[in-house]
């Protein structure tokens, strides 16, 4: 059995991967009903289940079976999602079924870090001196890995006064979240 993955890169949490499983019968005797079974696998969601279509596999006949995997946003903060399987078939009576050799297939996942901010003032115009001027920040994660510690630094301060001290929560910033 071969096993593959399309596409094998993704960039972004919720994009889906198609699991191709190419079983062969390498044997010299006729296979009913191939069965494809993850026997190791690194993403943090459920993959479909694995269809195989049920036909008789002649000695050197092959079928291609199926299965599917949404990418979470874990997997994508790791970098990569490995799929190991091994497949069988149901041979003549009296025959051992045979198992395939496990096959993986690794879908890497580019980071692609990034984060936006847009700053605000209220009110955004004062009539006398005293007047309370709010500022906000909103802090985007733009990009598709997790980011933590968001700090802002403000640049340029043109008043007269003390320059404001700005927070930011600690949570961490999954995509595509905003702190204010």
């Amino acid at each position: 059995m071969v096993k593959s993955a399309l596409p094998t890169t993704i960039t972004a949490a919720g994009q889906t991967v198609t699991y191709s499983f190419l079983v062969t019968n390498t044997g010299n005797v006729s296979l009913t009903n191939p069965v494809v079974t993850d026997t190791a696998f690194t993403g943090t969601g459920t993959p479909s289940s694995i269809t195989c279509p049920a036909i008789t596999l002649a000695p050197g006949g092959s079928t291609t079976c199926t299965s599917t995997y949404v990418a979470t946003q874990a997997d994508a903060d790791a970098g990569t999602i490995s799929n190991t399987a091994t497949a069988t078939a149901t041979p003549p009576p009296g025959d051992g079924a045979p198992t395939s050799e496990p096959s993986t297939a690794t879908v890497t996942v580019t980071p692609g870090p990034a984060i936006t901010l847009v700053k605000s003032a209220s009110p955004s115009t004062i009539t006398a001196a005293g007047q309370t001027v709010t500022y906000s920040f909103v802090v985007t994660n733009s990009g598709n890995v997790t980011l933590t510690d968001a700090t802002v630094t403000d640049g340029t301060f043109s008043g007269t006064g003390t320059r404001p001290s700005i927070t930011c929560p600690p949570a961490p910033l999954r995509w595509p979240l905003a702190h204010r």
